[in-house]
């Protein structure tokens, strides 16, 4: 009844927090976190640690007046998780003292007693705390067992005045022998000093040693002494949580059921330990690296510990939710990056919001751009670079975005350490094609101090991306192609990105410092052709017709890209270019038929089209295109149409008999050699229906029989007959 009572006098501060309808915002998630967690702290039916843990999340939350009224409803079932939370918090808010005090009474039950002392004695630079726990313990009509909590928690000080008073009540003789024990117990957690256990002796001739000593020099060896303490108890820590982690993580991998699985990570999340909690985060990781399905269930309750009391847990279940891709997280982790204080946590947190795509993060990721703290900052950039291409849909947030990046470009000019935050930051400009960016990323293609190698790429791929005015093209085009020269970039990655970006943003303008680049390295010679072959398209055609008699005489497969781009734009220009158009086709299929290309099948069409120009025109020589015709038509093993050309063109002019017959019996010969006797058999058969008589026809029957007397048959182990060739 009394703690009914108690619930119902906090109603109104749960009901003022209700959520309005409607509301999604980061602000109203905070705000119905907070309802529930004012819910989940004065609610009979949940566990102590279960309600501690709600008061440590209001208590970051700054959620002070549903904390002031558990901590005065009089009731040590409030009362108690509020004193634990404060007791375990690092630097509890002033605000709370008062009311904190006000529990160390007459009525105290003995786990209030505990939670207030240890919570009055975290006020470690507060007099009045240490005076009041003083008090408390020497209040005699106070049964004892209610007072050793707060003697044991004057251990935790490093005062003199309070180990002046342990030594009291130890060496006192009227002192109640429970208080005395906890007094020795307490110095021996003040100084470190437990094996002397409870021996009245040696505390004595230990204190009869500090007796010379100020305040002051005893609070700095016993400061001293704690920090030696607490070294050893945080690698100690580290080293228990190390060993949770190997026995869940190896537990969890023996369980092979979906379900027991899915149990296994909600136990381990739902821990009262946070290492545990911790823990089972990982778990989540593990399940999906071995490609198994995250449960809703387990999502769920990653988003409920996203605020998390311990900042080791919001960490690694951040990094669960990155890994997990959660976009119905993104407002309760935007929420928990406004208050958090931990900058290892901010990073986390900005990294598991990234993948979510939800903008509403952007003011915030805007403003931790200039958190002094790197590991912010780079976070910070990082999630605006992956957030970009959502940004860029809304002009206002692009430009918004753009200024921030700029600043931030400026503000770490020749700052120390900001190298990671500066190609970030670049790499964040790249989707937002803000063409007011432009004038800060050519003075980040400059070789110099703070623009590291990645920083000149991420400005060169910037650049690229704009969807620049023509003017504005040929500006950024320019000052690209500058950096593909060695003397002016000596990274031959920043180079090799340069001779990338031609390619999209360059034009013929550039064309020379492209070719120029084909004497660098390999990779960057392949991309400079790349670029340099995609923009022939540009060229006019006296440049291309110059280029392909001046250059790359001894490359056919960039004369032939050349001659291909030559092909479409002559096409284009129509009759009066048709001469030269032949002239062009012609090359193209004497370059197909390049051994060093070899692809006979399409030099077809275009000698045929060659062809037939030089045929129709008065005076037009064919020989060497007709010639070139059969070879394109052998060696691509057209058979039929090969015989069929060849008729053609004996019909047309007998003089042609020679060198159509002499190129056949040359593939047939060629054929021959290889073993490729089934091929010339062929060959042979269409070339009978040629319309010849005398030397070539006695020739071909000759070679039809000496292939066939090649062929033998052969008894397989099967029983069945084939051929081979002997």
């Amino acid at each position: 009844m009394l703690f009914s009572a108690a619930t119902a006098a906090l109603s109104p501060v749960v009901a003022s927090a209700q959520p309005s309808p409607g509301g999604d915002s980061a602000a109203e998630v905070a705000r119905q976190e907070t309802v529930q967690l004012s819910q989940t702290l004065t609610a009979p039916d949940r566990g102590l640690r279960e309600r501690v843990e709600a008061a440590k999340r209001l208590l970051e939350r700054g959620a002070n007046d549903v904390l002031l009224r558990a901590l005065r409803s009089g009731q040590a079932e409030l009362q108690t998780p509020v004193a634990r939370a404060l007791a375990e918090t690092n630097n509890p808010p002033a605000i709370f003292l008062d009311d904190l005090l006000r529990c160390l009474q007459t009525q105290v039950t003995v786990e209030l007693a505990d939670a207030a002392s240890l919570a009055a004695a975290n006020y470690r630079d507060n007099p009045a705390a240490r005076a009041r726990l003083r008090d408390f313990i020497l209040s005699v009509n106070i049964p004892e067992p209610r007072r050793v909590p707060a003697v044991r928690a004057l251990g935790t000080l490093n005062d003199r005045e309070s180990a002046q008073f342990l030594i009291q009540m130890l060496l006192g003789g009227a002192v109640p022998e429970g208080l005395s024990n906890a007094a020795a117990d307490a110095l021996g957690e003040m100084t470190g000093l437990t094996e002397y256990g409870r021996d009245v002796g040696q505390w004595e001739r230990w204190w009869g040693g500090q007796a010379g000593k100020s305040p002051e020099q005893f609070l700095s060896e016993r400061r001293a002494e704690r920090e030696g303490s607490a070294r050893q108890a945080v690698e100690r820590l580290k080293t228990v949580a190390t060993s949770i982690d190997r026995f869940v993580e190896s537990a969890h991998r023996r369980i092979t059921d979906p379900k027991l699985r899915e149990a296994d990570v909600l136990t381990s999340l739902n821990d009262p330990s946070p290492e545990f909690r911790a823990a089972g985060a990982r778990l989540v990781n593990q399940d999906l690296n071995a490609g198994l399905p995250i449960a809703p269930a387990v999502v769920e309750r990653l988003r409920d510990l996203i605020g998390d009391s311990s900042p080791d847990v919001r960490r690694r279940v951040a990094g669960a939710i990155a890994a997990v891709n959660d976009p119905g997280a993104a407002k309760s982790l935007l929420a928990q990056l406004q208050r958090e204080k931990i900058e290892a946590v901010k990073a986390e947190l900005m990294k598991a919001l990234a993948p979510t795509k939800n903008v509403a993060a952007v003011p915030e990721l805007v403003r931790l751009l200039d958190d002094p703290a790197f590991q912010v900052s780079e976070a910070a950039a990082a999630a605006l670079r992956e957030l970009g291409p959502e940004i860029a849909r809304s002009p206002q947030l692009s430009r918004t975005v753009s200024n921030a990046l700029l600043r931030t470009i400026e503000r770490t000019n020749n700052l120390r350490g900001a190298d990671r935050l500066r190609e970030y930051a670049t790499e964040a400009m790249i989707p937002l094609h803000d063409t007011a960016l432009v004038q800060v990323l050519f003075t980040l293609l400059v070789d110099r101090a703070g623009n590291t190698p990645n920083t000149r790429n991420s400005a060169i791929r910037a650049l690229a991306a704009m969807n620049a005015p023509p003017k504005l093209q040929e500006d950024i085009a320019g000052r690209i192609a500058q950096t593909l020269r060695p003397n002016t970039e000596k990274e031959k990655g920043v180079r090799l990105e340069a001779a990338k970006a031609m390619g999209i943003v360059g034009g013929p303008a550039q064309g020379e410092a492209l070719y120029n680049a084909l004497g660098d390295d390999e990779a960057v010679r392949e991309a400079a052709w790349n670029s340099l072959s995609s923009l022939f398209e540009q060229f006019d055609v006296n440049t291309l017709l110059v280029w392909n008699s001046q250059r790359f005489q001894n490359a056919p497969d960039k004369r032939l890209t050349i001659n291909l781009a030559l092909n479409k734009k002559l096409i284009a220009l129509g009759a009066p270019a048709a001469e030269t158009l032949a002239t062009v086709q012609q090359e193209i299929g004497a370059l197909y038929l390049d051994p060093k290309i070899d692809k006979p099948g399409e030099a077809v069409s275009y000698l045929e089209s060659a062809l037939a120009y030089w045929s129709g025109k008065p005076g037009g020589v064919v020989n060497t295109v007709q010639d070139l015709c059969i070879r394109a038509y052998l060696r691509s093993q057209q058979y039929k149409p090969s015989i069929q050309f060849a008729t053609s063109q004996i019909q047309k002019n007998g003089q042609n008999t020679d060198a159509m017959c002499g190129a056949i019996l040359q593939e047939v010969n060629r054929l021959n050699r290889n073993n490729e006797l089934q091929s010339a058999l062929k060959l042979l058969a269409e070339a009978k229906t040629l319309p010849i008589k005398g030397f070539y026809q006695d020739q071909f029957a000759e070679l039809d029989k000496d292939i066939k007397g090649r062929i033998v048959p052969f008894y397989r182990m099967d029983g069945r007959w084939t051929r081979v060739y002997a």
